[in-house]
């Protein structure tokens, strides 16, 4: 009687463990792909240009192979997994070895550098703080509200100390979140540039002009 007790039992517990593992695969959160700033310009990108976030520990590791691939003309798309999420990422580095002069007519530049929002080389805001800053950047600029008119956004990001590869890749997540937020709650379209180990720091605004009776 014991024995059949017994074998009544196992076969209760072997039933349970296989039925299981079936539950918990079941419940396994879907993995989402996003691209930044859309699929069809990802698409565009050949696998030797696909840099992988997981293959470095440190900032200064992946810039060093981002600025390398610029000086091959090669193009720079971010790929990294965090959560549940893979993420494909435009991005554009500068070679070292030379200096391109750039173009920058209609063009918005927000520096991020230490996650930190720099404006003439002060800090101005947090990083935490850079949905209010993007949101108020683009109520100054009309030709976010045009769409013939349209100002480029680019947003750089370098580090004056190494960070780890986590860090930047929380830099890189806030950006784009942020970006799709307004984009979504605004009805706009934000043409965004994302410069790595660089900024373009414009001068500072000119002095006020001498009032006509001032004498030294």
């Amino acid at each position: 009687m014991k024995g059949l007790y017994f074998l009544i039992l196992i076969l209760l517990l072997s039933l349970y463990s296989c039925e299981n593992p079936t539950e918990a695969v079941d419940t396994l959160p879907e993995v989402q792909t996003l691209f930044f700033p859309n699929k069809e310009q990802i698409s565009q990108f050949s696998s030797d240009s696909i840099t992988d976030l997981a293959d470095f520990t440190t900032f200064a590791q992946y810039l060093k192979v981002a600025q390398q691939k610029a000086c091959n003309s090669k193009s720079n798309l971010i790929s990294f997994k965090e959560r549940n999420t893979d993420y494909n990422v435009k991005s554009f580095t500068e070679c070292p070895e030379r200096r391109n002069f750039g173009c920058n007519f209609r063009t918005t530049f927000i520096n991020i550098e230490n996650d930190l929002i720099l404006e003439y080389n002060e800090v101005s805001h947090e990083l935490s703080e850079l949905d209010e800053y993007l949101l108020d950047l683009i109520s100054k600029e009309y030709d976010y509200n045009k769409s013939d008119q349209q100002n480029k956004l680019v947003i750089t990001i370098t580090y004056t100390e190494d960070v780890s590869i986590t860090n930047f890749k929380e830099t890189l997540i806030k950006i784009i979140q942020t970006i799709t937020r307004i984009e979504e709650s605004q009805k706009i379209h934000l043409p965004c540039y994302l410069y790595m180990g660089t900024n373009f720091m414009p001068p500072p605004p000119p002095p006020p002009p001498m009032p006509k009776n001032y004498s030294p």
